[in-house]
């Protein structure tokens, strides 16, 4: 393929490059055609979520299961009490979360990962939000929240009695938790002006001047006040009430077994000391021993909180109003009826609604981390863990809350629909700088349990990868059985409610996958040390002026254009002394080229002042919509709006500054700035397309390009000298025989399959001790190749003539004429291992047996999916195909400097698998077919044995032995679909 024309007419840079230190101080210096990759660590290498069916467990099982992970190239497990499908009763004090067998199960955990080098991590309590047995809704340890109760008072007059109760029930009521007694506390008593005819409305109107704050008119149980003759009035008592949650679990299933005792454990605040304490306390005195905390230290792994699915009406903690005032400035009393969202809500002057919201919400960011992550972290790494948190599906700043814990983590299911979300998360990990962790909760798909194959969680694994994720915490491993499962075994969401097969899958040893479980763990591995590998290197901070992670950037232009961007908040800037230097914000973190501001309306004066200082130390700067000409904190200060107008004049009448009217606009208003993205693409439209960049050091990185499609095309990326390919399947690191360099960037050719990913490393360092090439291909209509002996081939798979230019000026002529046809062989023998239950329909611990039947051998004129093979309708398991092909390669007809090699073409394969040639593995078979695999060093002249092993999925057999839930799914399209064919190609050396 020929480089595009545009650059092919300006001459290439070219410069002498030296080898140097390697990534990671893992690899020394070599003088070698190819290369590989630093092998990856255990702690580099992908986890899972470990399941357990609360204390049904027994420690000799759980050792193999660690081993089996082990074995399979895993690096650790998350353990967690997670039993949402098991729908009978369990004796709390015996299988309960903290209790005898549930510890004695930990600790078998972690000897076991002690002996095979893996890090184990623990959930801080059962299921989720964090709980805690032993307390009661009004605890000051449990989560609270603020409530109201309201009446109509007429102009002038008195009234004299009890105060209105809150109308709505607690938030933690429902149909598997009915019983909740939580008793309110009292907070305020306000009242307003107000012209709706009643209280029952969901709106209702104030004047914000009337709002009065008489608490002190309540005494002795009784309220005694008098409305004013101006107006009918609205009286609100406002409250802090218990929320009374319990596990999520019991949401969907409230026949679920107790997971505590006592039970139940309600939800700890989550915005106080108190109910950090609750949880050390109880691990204190329930869980921990001297010898668990030995070996929790010695595995180095985390202390992790799951999902923030907190219910409430509004955040609340019991010394809310101190420390509001403390932090904010002024007294919340008089506003609280901006910040009820309970039964109603109120309106009064919006512009202080506004203003009085963000500080709230800022205050909620500012307790979750000073005292709910603050002491968590500390009482982690007193056990030698880090502190692992999901910090969203709530109202606070997720990117300051990213910051701040050991390693943050995203999920690709919450986060399928808005992929920014990753994103946010990044923005604060980078900005801190304190890991170049971002965890995942991979793989959770909802309705596809039992249905997943590795190349499915493989390409969600590339394609977070390019939004900034570099650990994946697979979704999940569980424990071979439970009380009520059913084969091949436990699930915790498997059922789910009464029709659905829940999330995900049940990865290990009862998957016919497992067979190549270790093609996965390797590629996730070598794909997690490169990502966790350098530095962040990011084109574009877009203002982040949402709570949570919900901000999006909806137009492609600006990736299409192959700008990167992050979403950091105006407080996480300021929090972390951001700065400019050699025109980059954050010069020693993502190295920000620019700052976007998208329809801003208001901004805080430091905030704003802290921009233009930014924009004057030479920071291009893009407006999108208008300027920012409101301030968001209603915190007192004098003159905010006047100074933020004033702020925007100046920053607007610079020169690195641009001002437009739409998103659209973006890219374009950058690049008139000077500002070029990381990358170029051929293609108009790449919004499939996706690349992150890692820095290695100045002038040296590695590029992950991902692809949702298949795609091939030319890119451009930014920087100069060598660029090497970096094969995450089998290790190996080659160099690229054609590229060209041209005004700052090098651009080569990619081919990437659908949701698969090319990772170039570019630099003059070359870490890999590949020795770099003296010359190369600039340009060609054909394929330029190395091979292990540092020579230089051009390579067609087609005769004709092809023409290539070198770096050396000069140009070349290749032309072949003896390349035979392709092959596709005629037919194929298929024997299929056949996985089903041992015992039909058994219950509990005998449902995870399994037998495996070989069924007789099918011939296929044509490959299709086993659900239309007769014989093979509901048949799951491993399926070997063999075939045999005859190939010449002695008797090629080209010129004695030409000689003839062989691809192997995959077509579609549903199930993972492998490849035998002649009896002999063939590494490197890429589950995302990106490129045809070159086996030319396993053919022999004359007739050759063809075998390939794909393991599938274990749907098609659930639809026969589990038919109250499988049995009106469709069937699973599986095994080798093809076309499968063997192309000739022919090479000729020019260099």
């Amino acid at each position: 393929m020929l480089f595009s024309p545009r650059f092919l007419c300006l001459a290439p840079f070219l410069s002498n490059v030296a080898t140097s230190a390697s990534i990671r101080q893992l690899v020394t210096r070599a003088e070698k055609w190819r290369g590989e990759l630093p092998v990856p660590s255990s702690y580099d290498a992908p986890r899972f979520r470990y399941w357990w069916p609360g204390g049904w467990i027994d420690p000799h099982v759980v050792k193999e299961e660690v081993e089996a992970m082990a074995l399979a190239g895993f690096g650790g497990a998350e353990i967690g009490d997670v039993r949402d499908s098991i729908t009978v009763a369990m004796d709390p004090e015996v299988y309960g979360w903290g209790q005898g067998r549930w510890n004695d199960g930990v600790l078998a955990a972690y000897q076991a990962a002690h002996k095979h080098d893996l890090h184990m991590d623990l959930t801080l309590g059962p299921h989720w939000p964090t709980g805690v047995p032993g307390y009661t809704p009004d605890s000051v340890e449990t989560a609270k929240e603020l409530v109201h109760g309201q009446f109509l008072l007429q102009a002038g007059v008195r009234y004299s009695g009890s105060l209105p109760l809150p109308l709505a029930d607690p938030s933690g009521m429902n149909a598997g938790n009915p019983n909740v007694t939580a008793t309110p506390q009292l907070v305020a008593v306000l009242a307003a002006k107000t012209s709706a005819t009643s209280a029952n409305v969901s709106i209702i109107a104030v004047e914000h001047s009337t709002i009065a704050n008489i608490s002190k008119n309540y005494n002795n149980k009784k309220l005694t006040w008098t409305a004013p003759r101006d107006g009918q009035y609205i009286v609100v008592a406002v409250y802090s009430r218990g929320t009374g949650q319990v596990q999520n679990m019991y949401d969907m299933n409230s026949n679920g077994s107790q997971l505590t005792s006592p039970s139940p454990a309600y939800i700890v605040d989550h915005l106080s000391v108190a109910g950090v304490e609750a949880t050390t306390k109880y691990w204190d005195e329930h869980i921990l021993t001297d010898e668990l905390r030995a070996l929790m230290k010695a595995s180095q792994g985390s202390l992790f909180e799951d999902s923030l699915e907190l219910k409430l009406k509004q955040y609340w903690t019991p010394k809310f109003i101190q420390e509001f005032k403390k932090r904010r400035g002024y007294d919340l009393i008089p506003y609280l009826l901006y910040i009820l969202k309970d039964t109603n809500t109120f309106t009064g002057d919006s512009d202080i609604a506004r203003m009085v919201e963000y500080d709230f919400y800022s205050t909620v960011t500012d307790l979750y981390i000073d005292y709910r992550l603050t002491y968590l972290k500390k009482f982690a790494h007193s056990l030698g863990l880090k502190l692992r948190v999901q910090p969203y599906t709530a109202t606070f700043d997720s990117s300051r809350a990213a910051a701040f814990v050991d390693i943050p983590e995203g999920e690709s299911l919450g986060f399928e629909s808005t992929p920014d979300s990753f994103r946010i998360l990044a923005a604060g990990r980078d900005i801190a700088g304190k890991t170049t962790i971002l965890s995942n909760e991979i793989g959770a798909y909802m309705g596809k349990a039992y249905g997943v194959t590795w190349n499915f969680l493989l390409g969600t694994a590339n394609y977070d990868a390019s939004l900034g994720v570099s650990q994946s915490v697979i979704h999940g491993f569980p424990y071979s059985d439970s009380p009520t499962s059913l084969w091949p075994g436990f699930a915790p969401f498997t059922p789910l409610g009464s029709s659905s097969n829940g999330f995900a899958d049940a990865w290990g040893p009862r998957e016919p996958q497992w067979l190549h479980a270790q093609n996965a763990s390797s590629y996730m591995a070598r794909s997690q040390a490169i990502l966790q590998s350098g530095s962040p290197s990011v084109d574009v901070a877009i203002l982040n002026m949402d709570w949570g992670v919900t901000a999006t950037w909806d137009d492609t232009g600006l990736n299409d254009a192959g700008y990167s961007y992050q979403f950091p908040t105006p407080e996480l800037l300021i929090e972390y002394s951001a700065a400019v230097r050699n025109r980059r914000l954050i010069h020693d973190g993502p190295r920000y080229k620019a700052l976007v501001l998208n329809n801003v309306t208001a901004l805080n004066v430091d905030s704003a002042q802290e921009l233009l200082s930014w924009a004057k130390a030479g920071l291009p700067v893009v407006i999108v919509g208008s300027a920012p000409s409101q301030t968001q904190s209603l915190r007192p200060s004098r003159d905010t709006s006047l100074k933020i107008s004033k702020v925007f004049k100046s920053l607007i009448a610079l020169k690195n500054t641009k001002q437009v009217s739409s998103q659209g606009e973006t890219s374009a208003a950058l690049r008139s700035l000077g500002v070029e993205p990381l990358i170029r693409y051929t293609k108009a439209v790449n919004a499939s397309t996706i690349t992150t960049r890692r820095r290695i050091q100045d002038n040296e990185y590695i590029y992950w390009i991902y692809s949702s499609s298949r795609t091939r095309q030319t890119v451009y990326l930014e920087g100069e000298g060598f660029p090497l390919r970096l094969n995450l399947w089998t290790g190996e690191v080659s160099p690229i025989a054609s590229f060209k360099s041209v005004n700052g960037y090098t651009a080569i050719n990619v081919t990437i399959g659908e949701n698969g990913a090319e990772v170039i490393y570019l630099g003059r360092q070359n870490p890999y001790g590949v020795k770099t090439l003296d010359r190369h291909i600039t340009a060609t209509d054909a394929e330029g190749v190395v091979d292990q002996s540092g020579k230089v081939y051009v390579r067609a798979t087609t005769n004709g003539r092809y023409s290539t230019q070198l770096s050396t000026n000069k140009a070349a002529t290749v032309r072949f004429d003896s390349i035979p046809n392709s092959i596709t062989p005629k037919s194929w023998t298929l024997t299929v291992e056949d996985w089903s239950p041992t015992i039909a329909n058994a219950t509990g611990q005998d449902s995870s047996l399994t037998d495996k039947t070989d069924l007789p051998a099918v011939t296929l004129q044509s490959l299709r999916s086993w659900h239309k093979i007769s014989g093979l309708e509901y048949a799951s398991g491993v399926g070997v195909y063999q075939t045999k092909v005859n190939l010449t390669l002695a008797a090629y007809n080209g010129p004695r400097k030409q000689s003839l090699g062989v691809y192997i073409n995959f077509g579609d394969v549903e199930g993972s698998w492998d490849l035998q040639i002649n009896d002999k593995a063939v590494p490197g078979v890429d589950f995302f077919v990106s490129a045809p695999l070159d086996v030319t060093p396993y053919i022999r002249d004359g007739e050759n044995d063809i075998k390939i092993t794909v393991a599938t999925t274990l749907w098609n057999k659930l639809r026969k032995t589990w038919l109250s839930l499988y049995g009106a799914f469709e069937p699973e399209v599986i095994g080798l679909l093809g076309p499968v064919n063997f192309t000739y190609y022919a090479q000729e050396e020019i260099l």
